[in-house]
């Protein structure tokens, strides 16, 4: 087989380019920018956006500090944070605080699969500068009513959150219904971003944020807009520090459904991913269901009530510790 030869390109007319005068496909904040950030093209079905194979840098700076908090050990007692401002269990909540060693330890496949959204958003955000975006602020401290959060970025005076999800949590964002079917509390995470950065003078749009989703199956992107809730994301920073002060732990709300027409009760999908699901329920009993016969694609249901045994394998607990039942999710903690 021959050596395939590189695409022929043409000079660069940008004096102010280091490349000048050298064959290079310059993108320029003209040719690619929308005026607002919110009208953002879509930079892969614009036929004249051809960027070449080095014209996104990514360098090893940009994913040293992700990386380094995904894998290194983490140092710092638990605390609240702006990231974990979605509807979470009390008692899930006063365990991560008080017991964090309680928790499921994650098997370094599921470790693996969470890093994904580190390198995605590293790589959108180098898309973004490379098609002439304004993109500031990564990662800067933010801090509401004594809370700390990290956001990703200001895009072109916009805060902005960049998430990468599953191909049923893109439908959310693409078909608008995130805004009452937030599982994960995406926008009350945008919201403590919003409120952190009112004073912020690179923040020039202040009464709405947006959701930069990214499908990591499929690589489809959509920009989400959503508006500022001031008070709730106070009531639920309020709500969250009074759980935490408690002597001992409240009683639990994980969500529960019913399974089948027996009695059984299961937890809900997303009660599943928490990692404190059994200190929520101490008698919890899991089974397993193979393709044919998973309710909703559920392989591995949890049980708070068992009316009458299913006809299936029950687990024992040392093995049920981590098993993403609710369609290979994984962990609400790491989400």
């Amino acid at each position: 087989m021959g050596t395939r030869k590189p695409p022929s390109l043409d000079l660069c007319e940008d004096e102010g380019c280091p490349h000048f005068g050298k064959p290079h496909v310059c993108v320029t904040a003209d040719k690619i920018k929308s005026t607002e950030f919110p009208r953002l093209k879509k930079i892969e079905n614009d036929p004249d956006f051809n960027i070449g194979r080095q014209s996104i840098p990514l360098t090893h700076d940009e994913l040293e500090i992700p990386i380094t908090v995904r894998y290194g050990e983490r140092k710092e007692p638990p605390s609240l944070r702006l990231s974990k401002m979605g509807e979470m269990c009390p008692k899930h909540l006063w365990y991560s605080i008080h017991h964090p060693e309680l928790a499921e330890p994650l098997p370094a496949e599921a470790i693996f699969k969470f890093s994904f959204g580190h390198t995605i958003e590293a790589q959108a955000l180098a898309l973004a500068k490379a098609a002439g975006h304004e993109v500031l602020g990564e990662q800067d401290e933010l801090v509401v009513d004594g809370i700390k959060g990290h956001r990703d970025c200001v895009l072109d005076g916009c805060v902005v959150d960049v998430k990468s999800c599953s191909g049923r949590m893109f439908e959310k964002f693409e078909k608008k219904t995130i805004a009452h079917d937030d599982p994960f509390g995406y926008l009350a995470q945008l919201d403590g971003y919003m409120v952190g950065s009112a004073d912020d003078p690179l923040v020039r749009t202040k009464d709405r944020g947006y959701i930069w989703a990214i499908d990591k199956t499929l690589g489809k992107m959509v920009l989400y807009e959503h508006r500022l809730r001031v008070e709730l994301i106070l009531e639920r920073i309020a709500r969250q520090k009074r759980i935490i002060s408690l002597g001992t732990p409240p009683p639990c709300e994980c969500k529960t459904v019913k399974h089948g027409e027996s009695g059984n009760i299961r937890l809900a999908a997303t009660a599943t991913y928490s990692p404190f699901k059994f200190q929520c329920n101490p008698h919890l009993r899991v089974f397993k269901y193979t393709d044919k016969n998973a309710e909703e694609g559920m392989k591995f249901v949890y049980l708070t009530k068992v009316v009458r045994t299913p006809d299936v394998p029950e687990l024992t607990r040392s093995y049920a510790r981590y098993q993403p039942s609710a369609r290979g999710q994984g962990n609400l903690s790491q989400m």
